[in-house]
């Protein structure tokens, strides 16, 4: 069988179609609706030009569209390539020109680099077919809820994210992950919690979505077919809101959030 980051969430639909599988500041999505929402970001996608083994750009500021195009890049066998929206210009251009992507979605008004363009939250939405200035959210809507062609194609081998890294360095430098890695190390058993998150009250994340440590316990909380709570930041009043009004099992934080 092959281990597909895209699969996680379908097989998660057909188990729990009306269970919550995110949540960030009062939004929600039930794991039915973002198995929709994934077709349609990967065919919305692929009416842009991505394809198998392309790289897809993701720079905006915190919103749950981020997991319909995470899961649509998967479901296309392209890689997700999630940036800290608070780059500056020059260091964004300096990210796009190494990562090299296909496309890149961002809520920036004016964003460096030669990739086609595709706008999402506060973009100028401006509609232009397969250019520069693509309304992703529009795409969205109007794309197809259909499992996306090649889908059958791809292999949990392929590479599904790109985490980018400065390490000692400061230089970034993107860690190419597969599918199969993904799934294994989020899976019950091995993952941070290990066991005991179904069907309970999910998972507190308080990563942000461009960090490895995110992205993983969106992963976990998914692969035990529970919620995970997004904040928009790591602070004591982003946390303990979301802590009061969503009651999650289980949170991991690094000492300098706790100390917050």
């Amino acid at each position: 069988m092959a281990l597909l980051i895209g699969d996680i969430v379908g097989q998660a639909a057909r188990m729990v179609p009306t269970a919550t599988a995110a949540t960030l500041a009062g939004e929600r999505v039930t794991f039915g609706d973002l198995h929709e929402r994934a077709n349609r970001a990967a065919n919305a996608l692929a009416g842009l030009g991505v394809r198998r083994g392309d790289r897809v750009a993701w720079c905006a500021a915190p919103t749950l569209r981020t997991l319909d195009a995470f899961l649509g890049c998967a479901r296309l066998g392209a890689a997700f390539a999630p940036i800290n929206p608070a780059l500056s210009d020059a260091e964004l251009a300096a990210v796009l020109s190494y990562l090299d992507p296909r496309l890149l979605v961002t809520d920036r008004a004016d964003a460096p680099g030669d990739a086609p363009v595709a706008h999402v939250g506060g973009g100028p939405g401006v509609e232009v077919d397969g250019g520069p200035g693509v309304d992703f959210g529009r795409r969205l809507a109007e794309a197809s809820a259909a499992t996306p062609d090649g889908h059958d194609l791809v292999a949990d081998t392929d590479p599904h994210i790109v985490y980018l890294t400065s390490g000692s360095t400061g230089t970034p430098k993107g860690a190419l992950v597969s599918h199969r890695a993904s799934w294994l190390r989020a899976a019950p058993g091995g993952g941070t919690f290990s066991s005991g998150l179904r069907g309970r009250g999910g998972v507190l994340c308080s990563f942000p979505l461009y960090h490895y440590g995110g992205w993983h316990y969106v992963m976990e909380a998914w692969q035990n077919r529970t919620a995970v709570h997004l904040v928009r930041r790591a602070d004591a009043v982003d946390i303990i809101d979301a802590v009061r009004r969503e009651r999650p099992s289980a949170i991991y934080c690094i000492p300098a959030v706790w100390e917050r």
